[in-house]
């Protein structure tokens, strides 16, 4: 089987991230993740096949980077929401999903849109063209979800040089 368009990509995240822990959810296998393990034998891959379900997620611990591939699309939108929410939330500091976008994919059972994504704090990081269909990136990372705003610091907040002068 040859390698998805993404999997070059997906090798330069892991060596810019280096994770000593990864979870996939992926019904393909671990190729995708095999080249980095060979190179670091330190790092521990968790992999779930198809069709996973909130009680086949991990419980006890929290993965440096998470992969989503293939699985979405074959879930319903209510499921793949919460699954996403709980991945985010509590299970990876990183989150990445390839999803298929547009039409023309026969075998996916809902469409998935940027949208939707985003209303869980993603950025798309990246498209592809597979035999004339597009499939995308999303990433989380809690590292620059939010960066801070420029007035969120003590020199807007605390005026130490007005405690006396003025009542509030």
């Amino acid at each position: 089987m040859s390698q998805p368009v993404y999997a070059d990509d997906l090798s330069k995240l892991l060596e810019q991230y280096r994770p000593r822990s990864i979870l996939l959810l992926d019904p393909g296998g671990t190729e995708l993740c095999t080249p980095y393990l060979n190179a670091h034998p330190d790092c521990r891959l968790e992999h779930i096949g198809a069709h996973p379900t909130m009680t086949d997620l991990p419980t006890a611990e929290r993965y440096d980077i998470c992969v989503v591939a293939n699985t979405l699309e074959r879930m319903q939108k209510v499921s793949g929401g919460q699954l996403i929410a709980r991945l985010r939330d509590l299970l990876t500091q990183r989150l990445f999903i390839v999803v298929p976008a547009g039409d023309g994919w026969p075998d996916v059972e809902n469409r998935w849109e940027m949208g939707d994504f985003i209303a869980f704090g993603m950025q798309l990081v990246a498209e592809y063209d597979r035999d004339g269909r597009q499939l995308q990136m999303y990433k989380f990372d809690i590292g620059d979800y939010k960066l801070t705003p420029e007035w969120l610091n003590a020199r807007h907040w605390a005026h130490p040089e007005r405690w006396d002068k003025e009542r509030w």
